[in-house]
């Protein structure tokens, strides 16, 4: 075996082997047969003779050297290179190395050792060393590599923000691996896997280093200059654009763009893609790419999240990124507060002065100050020397805007103050003019005269004693209010009102009311009986004033009008409020002179009365507050009431009704109690219930006559142009008269039909016009016929139908004039439509061709009398086309009926001639009366005759007269296919007898001698070998060119018989080429005409053919 395994001298712990023993592996040649084979070497140099043995053992040891060498040298290469192999490199280089350890452990395979005189020694030497320098090459490459990447890593972790080299040494990174990857390492995701471990804790540690910087730049206020990372101030301006205060970028703004930049932040270190060991496997795997692709979102975003460092969040302190954007938010809503603070300015251009000073009053002194020095001390806000405001790397700048809200500020606080100094001034001036009118009141008030003075008197003190408390608050005010106006320097005007002149009018008030208590209490004992004795008479009217009103007071409401009954009220109200405002005197009189609780009779009659008075003035509280709602309701009713009859519509008048009915109910149930109340509710009500009958009065039934009877029914005196709703409601439809006014409207509904129809027939015939329309410019005939006699056969059915109904007898004179006009119209109308028609068609005969007047003079001269006559009778009815009005026409029965008899002999006389004119020219029989006429009329007129050429003429469609020189000559015939024969002798109408029958008959004959002599050249050129056959038949009619075929095959068929002979090849050989040429011809594109022919003449071609070679077959007789 070329290799075997020693033991080393030192001996090894037992954890590294399993003995103990430290085992190395070396070549199995002994190196002293070297010194032998090199001695050998030299003593042949030498020219010593060596023994054979000694050659051959040297011999072999020199062919063994070399491979000795290569192994021992692979082998040191191998131990010294495993020992370079980091423990990072293991995982990568194990297949290298696994590949040396396959070749060694070759050598000590069982039962197929490699030996020194194997054959195959010198390729094992070399692949042990190609193997060995391999995994040399790999661990040195690898080394490098390693370099590369920590120097990547390394710049990595100086990199600051999201610089772009973050990125590029990630791709450096991606594209070593990317070689190692190619070069064939092994285990590689295993390296990869701690290489992005070591990454992402390098991210983790520089996003936790920005994240920091991130937090300080933003808990201080102060600009920061630099904090190692990419932050930009932002500067904010507060600003006035069109009258409005802005923040320009706004918070949110701000907001989105520093979350924006704290997630792109984030985003630079998280997006990064991690290191991938298979870049290049994605490539060689389609149907994986293809499968990964299909997967759904949620496996697609997991698999992203995989690629990239997003697991570096992980990695971070705990809270460090909650912190981070707990401080964003944290100054961004201190920054919102204080701009919030700005834009509440926005009031000063947004409010209206005189509204802010509405809503505050006039009144309140002590809100007027208290406003005035908020105003004050809000000014410090913006009255300052800084115009900037930091909130960490924000900055809110104001200066833009701080002068002009200043200059508004002060002309509010300008305004508020001249406001505030008028007010002030205002209520200093009314105070004095109160309280010096008051003072003179009091002078002149005094205990010694009458009783009702002294109450008045008693009673005034009493009540000035309690508002000297609220007069001395309101001193108080004026001197706090006037301190306010001078520590605001307030310009005072000149008729500022002096407040010690006021003191002192105070002060004189104060001790005139305190003489006249004091005197009030000195006369007490006389005063106590006058008031006693006015208590009493007080007592005595305000019993006489209850009583009056139980016997007067408006309750119900079908005996008192709403009117009325307010004005009751008002009498008794004003009544009532004296004699409270009387009592209430009184008491004060009695609590000032402590006659209150002394005598307790007293004190219950006096409690007793007021309790009355208070209890009739609410009685009349409630009364008024029902007759105010009950009026309004009175109001609507009463204007329903006077509307007239003619304008009342059954619909709107029931919504009306309902509207009340809702006014009635939406009444607090407190006025739904009284006699009022429930007296409307039922009026209502019953004007409701009779709205079905009042809208049966509105119908169309009811006519004048009928209006008459009601009238008469319920004694209303009014017309019925004056009738109004009133009339109606108050007549009492509903329970004395609904029967007989029922009866009325079945009446009236029952004659409404016939009525309608009626007046149906009368407007349809008075106003229906004949429809005329214009004959040959000669006059205007009556079109419409049907319709006029289907409407007219209905109306007098329907006639004679209303005499059935029980209410003819109302109609019966209009219905029977009716029906004789419209008998007459009808009897008049059916000899008129049999006049008109003979006289349209005879119009047309007499005088459309001057032949009739020649054959039938005397006709002619008959229908002309006709003629004027009829046509004088049109014109008259076209300048009066209305119905009635041609009925009315004097003798108008007769004179149609004498021009129907007379036309009815002309028509006769007229089909005699008809008749003599078929015998003249038989094929007239194919054409009809009106036709013959019409071709007699026109006889000069060929081209107005073609059209009824295919009725007498079968092969004819019309005459071909392309003669420009002579447009009425007949120079050929036209079949329907388009055919064109050529006359030989083209016919004139006008140049022989004009008459249809004459040159009629010299078109068939020519006719006839045309295709005669065309038959006769056809078979002759048929006869001529010379003629091209397509051309012979393109120069014939088809009717000719059929005829000639069949005249030359009957012919040789002829020939063929006469000579006995059966031999019918040649005829049948003739046949089959021109069957032939036209097979071959007709798949061409050929024009419709060309094509029939062709058509008709192979089908006789094939018939001639088939009966040829049936001949052909046939047995001879």
């Amino acid at each position: 075996i070329v290799l075997h395994i020693v033991s080393k001298q030192q001996p090894l712990p037992a954890t590294e082997t399993d003995d103990g023993v430290d085992r190395d592996l070396s070549v199995a040649f002994n190196h002293q047969i070297v010194t032998l084979f090199k001695e050998v070497r030299n003593l042949e140099w030498l020219g010593y003779r060596v023994p054979f043995t000694l050659k051959m053992i040297a011999e072999d040891a020199k062919d063994k050297y070399p491979h000795a060498m290569s192994l021992d040298a692979s082998l040191k290469a191998y131990a010294s290179v495993c020992k370079r192999i980091k423990p990072a490199f293991e995982t990568l280089c194990a297949s290298f190395v696994r590949q040396v350890r396959t070749t060694i452990a070759k050598t000590f395979a069982k039962d197929n050792e490699i030996r020194w005189h194997a054959d195959h020694l010198a390729e094992y030497a070399l692949d042990l060393a190609t193997k060995v320098e391999l995994l040399c090459d790999k661990v040195d490459e690898l080394g490098r590599k390693q370099l590369e990447i920590e120097s990547h890593v390394d710049a990595m972790r100086r990199t600051g923000g999201d610089d772009p080299s973050l990125q590029a040494s990630l791709e450096r990174i991606q594209a070593t691996v990317d070689e190692l990857n190619l070069a064939g390492y092994s285990n590689l995701p295993v390296f990869v896997n701690q290489l992005n471990h070591t990454i992402g804790t390098v991210l983790a540690e520089r996003l936790e280093r920005e994240l920091r910087h991130w937090v300080y730049a933003f808990t201080t206020d102060s600009h920061p200059v630099d904090h190692g990372f990419n932050n930009v101030v932002t500067a904010h301006q507060v600003l006035l654009q069109n009258q409005l205060l802005v923040l320009q970028p706004s918070v949110d703004q701000a907001r989105s763009q520093w979350l924006a930049q704290l997630e792109r932040m984030v985003a630079a270190v998280c997006n990064l893609d991690k290191i991938n060991s298979a870049t290049y496997d994605a490539f060689n795997k389609p149907a994986a790419a293809s499968a990964s692709s299909s997967t759904s979102p949620v496996r697609r975003r997991q698999k992203r999240k995989d690629q990239c460092f997003q697991d570096v969040l992980a990695l971070l302190p705990r809270g460090l990124l909650l912190e981070a954007y707990e401080t964003l938010l944290h100054k961004l809503r201190l920054m919102d507060e204080y701009v919030h603070t700005w834009l509440q300015y926005q009031a000063l251009w947004d409010m209206d002065a005189q509204r802010v000073i509405a809503s505050v009053g006039d009144q309140d002194i002590a809100k007027w100050e208290q406003l005035l020095v908020e105003i004050k001390r809000e000014r410090t806000m913006f009255d300052s020397v800084a115009t900037t405001k930091c909130f960490g790397p924000m900055s809110v700048h104001f200066h833009q805007v701080q002068a002009q809200v200043n200059v508004k500020y002060d002309l509010w606080h300008t305004e508020f103050l001249a406001f505030f100094g008028d007010m002030l001034s205002a209520h200093i001036a009314a105070f004095y003019a109160q309280v010096s009118t008051k003072r003179t009141t009091l002078e002149q008030h005094t205990l010694e005269a009458a009783t009702s003075h002294v109450v008045a008197t008693v009673t005034m003190v009493q009540d000035l004693r309690a508002h000297a408390v609220t007069w001395q608050h309101q001193m108080d005010a004026f001197s706090s209010g006037e301190k306010v106006l001078k520590r605001q320097r307030f310009k005072f005007p000149s008729t500022w009102p002096e407040l010690g002149n006021v003191q002192g009018e105070w002060a004189a008030f104060l001790q005139l009311l305190q003489r006249k208590t004091d005197a009030m209490e000195s006369q007490l004992p006389q005063l106590q009986a006058k008031i006693i004795d006015e208590h009493a008479s007080l007592v005595a009217k305000i019993h006489a004033t209850i009583a009056d009103w139980d016997a007067s007071k408006p309750l119900q409401g079908g005996v008192v009008a709403p009117k009325v009954a307010l004005e009751r009220l008002v009498v008794f109200d004003s009544r009532l409020a004296l004699l409270a405002h009387e009592s209430q005197q009184m008491d004060a009189a009695r609590r000032a002179l402590n006659l209150v609780g002394g005598r307790q009779h007293d004190d219950n009659m006096m409690t007793d009365d007021k309790t009355g008075l208070q209890r009739t003035m609410d009685e009349l509280t409630g009364l008024r507050e029902v007759w105010e709602q009950l009026a309004a309701v009175s109001a609507r009713l009463d204007e329903l009431k006077d509307t007239l009859w003619s304008a009342i519509q059954p619909r709107k008048l029931r919504k009306h009704l309902d509207d009340v009915l809702d006014m009635l109910k939406a009444f607090p149930a407190r006025m739904q109690q009284y006699e009022a109340f429930e007296f409307f509710m039922a009026t209502v009500q019953t004007y409701k219930a009779m709205n079905p009958l009042l809208g049966e009065l509105k119908s169309d039934s009811i006519r004048e006559r009928h209006w008459k009877q009601i009238l008469r029914l319920l004694q209303v005196t009014s017309s019925f142009t004056e009738l109004s709703l009133r009339h109606l409601w108050d007549a009492k439809l509903l329970t004395v008269h609904d029967a007989s006014v029922k009866d009325i409207i079945r009446t009236a509904q029952g004659e409404m039909a016939l009525d309608e129809f009626v007046r149906q027939v009368s407007e349809h015939w008075t106003t229906f016009a004949l429809d005329l329309v214009n004959y040959q410019n000669r006059c205007r005939i009556i079109k419409g016929w049907d319709d006029m006699f289907a409407k007219l056969d209905e109306h007098l059915n329907s006639l004679q139908s209303m005499k059935q109904s029980p209410y003819y007898r109302v109609f019966a004179e209009q219905a029977e004039s009716w029906e004789d006009r419209l008998t007459k119209v009808q009897s008049i109308f059916d000899y008129w439509i049999d006049v008109q028609r003979r006289w349209v068609y005879l119009e047309g005969i007499f005088f459309g061709s001057a032949d009739i007047k020649q054959q039938l003079p005397k006709e002619y001269m008959r229908f002309q009398s006709v003629d004027n006559e009829f046509v004088s009778t049109m014109k008259r009815v076209s300048h009066k086309p209305l119905i009635l009005d041609v009925a009315g026409i004097p003798n108008l029965y007769q004179s149609l009926e004498r021009q129907q008899d007379m036309m009815g002999s002309i028509q006769r006389a007229l089909g005699d001639y008809l008749e003599r004119q078929r015998a003249a020219f038989p094929r007239f029989y194919f054409v009809g009366d009106e036709d013959l006429l019409e071709m007699i009329g026109n006889s000069k007129e060929p081209k107005q005759i073609q059209r009824h050429l295919s009725k007498m003429f079968a092969g004819i469609a019309s005459f071909d007269m392309s003669d420009v020189a002579n447009p009425n000559l007949i120079t050929g015939l036209v079949s329907r296919e388009g055919e064109l024969v050529r006359l030989r002798d083209p016919v004139d109408p006008h140049a022989h007898d004009a008459r249809i029958n004459v040159w009629l008959a010299l078109v068939e004959a020519q006719m006839r001698t045309t295709l005669a002599a065309l038959l006769e050249d056809a078979v002759a050129q048929m006869a001529d070998a010379g003629v091209n056959y397509i051309d012979w038949i393109e120069l014939f009619p088809a009717q000719i060119v059929l005829l000639a075929t069949q005249i030359q095959w009957t012919a040789q068929m002829e020939s063929v018989l006469k000579a006995n002979s059966s031999d019918f090849a040649g005829v049948t050989a003739h046949v089959e080429r021109g069957l032939h040429i036209l097979s071959e011809k007709v798949l061409f594109d050929l024009p419709q005409e060309t094509r029939k022919k062709y058509e008709q003449l192979i089908t006789e071609l094939v018939h001639q053919r088939d009966v040829s070679r049936r001949l052909s077959k046939a047995p001879t007789l």
